[in-house]
């Protein structure tokens, strides 16, 4: 939302995501419907996205990363009753990222 949207929307109950919802479920729905073979390919580029960046050498061993991925910038959903839930997740930035590699 632009500075002055947030302004003038205060109660989120009072808006219409249908459109959205829609669109999420056409894509989901699309992404089922995919052959199989297509599934298969997008499955081969995750793995391969996993297996370049899903792992890294600590003291002589290969560990697993926990999460190497960003999430894009939205609404935070939470699970449960998660005190940060309806907040604004904001887009992260190259110069926001430190990579600590040191010793």
């Amino acid at each position: 939302m632009t500075p002055q949207e947030q302004k003038i929307i205060k109660h989120l109950d009072k808006c219409d995501f249908r459109e959205i919802h829609k669109y999420f479920v056409d894509k989901n729905e699309a992404r089922k419907a995919l052959p199989k073979e297509e599934k298969q390919k997008l499955k081969e580029a995750a793995d391969k996205i996993q297996e370049e960046y899903g792992y890294c050498i600590l003291d002589g061993h290969r560990e697993k990363i926990g999460n190497f991925k960003t999430e894009p910038p939205g609404l935070f959903r939470g699970r449960g009753d998660h005190p940060k839930m309806g907040m604004l997740k904001k887009r992260i930035m190259p110069e926001d990222v430190i990579i600590n590699c040191s010793k």
